[in-house]
Formats: C-alpha cells, structure tokens, sequence
C-alpha cells in the first residue's frame, strides 16, 4: 500500500505540505531506511511546486523546540505536533488535505482521542495499525 501511494505520487502531481524550516523531511531523514532514503532523494529532485511550505509556530518560553497547537491537541505527541501543525494550518486554505499515515500508531491513538482529528488521516495500512496498536509497549513487556 505505501509504496503504491508513493508511486502514485511521484507520476502524479500532488503536492507534499512541509514546514518552513524542514523539520518534517529532517525527521524522516533521522528515521530513514534504505528505501526511505531513496523516496526522500526523488522528493528533493522534484520541482519545488510540489513542496507546500508552511509557517509553523513554536512555543516562545520553551528550553526545547516544541509546536503550538490549539489547546484541545496539547496532548499530541512532541514529535508528531510539527505534523498537525502544517496540517492544521494549511486545512484553512485548503480542507481536502490529509495526512498520510503509513505506520505510526500514535495517530490512531490520537484520533481515538480527538475525533477532529480522525478526519484529516488517510491510513495507508489500517490493519498493520491495528494489530501494532493493540501490542503492550515493550516498557510493558
């Protein structure tokens, strides 16, 4: 399923929605395997119209760098808030926009808690979330 969605992608002419300081392509840069690596070079060859970027604001008292969000999602996870920031921000000008889940079970877990949110996720592998989900953390095990 993902690595048709990204195909799709690539022959069509979608736009992928980035924050201004790339923070977005940095995290799967830091998380990326080998075919990952891959997906993000041909991003890069891409024109640059197909990258939306997107102003984002930060926490101005804060020793880390963490995104704002409205007060109903302060729950969402540090690392994940850079994702529904860009999101948010452009579902204003744009609502049809999703965010394109593949394999990040913290979404499920926050669109189970805020279902505004359910709405704005398009899950690539709704099973394999499903089955990963249900898992204790390994802090559990």
């Amino acid at each position: 399923m993902c690595l048709d969605w990204v195909t799709q992608f690539f022959e069509g002419t979608g736009r992928i929605v980035v924050d201004w300081h790339y923070e977005i392509l940095g995290e799967y840069r830091n998380n990326a395997n080998q075919q990952i690596t891959k997906w993000l070079n041909d991003l890069e060859r891409q024109p640059r119209a197909r990258l939306l970027e997107v102003d984002i604001e930060w926490e101005e008292h804060s020793a880390e760098q963490v995104v704002k969000l409205p007060p109903e999602f302060e729950a969402i996870d540090r690392s994940d808030r850079k994702f529904l920031a860009v999101l948010l921000k452009h579902c204003q000008t744009c609502p049809q926009v999703r965010l394109v889940n593949a394999s990040d079970t913290d979404w499920a877990i926050a669109a189970a808690r805020y279902p505004a949110i359910a709405q704005l996720i398009h899950e690539l592998c709704p099973e394999y979330i499903a089955m990963h989900r249900t898992r204790p953390s390994s802090a559990a095990e």
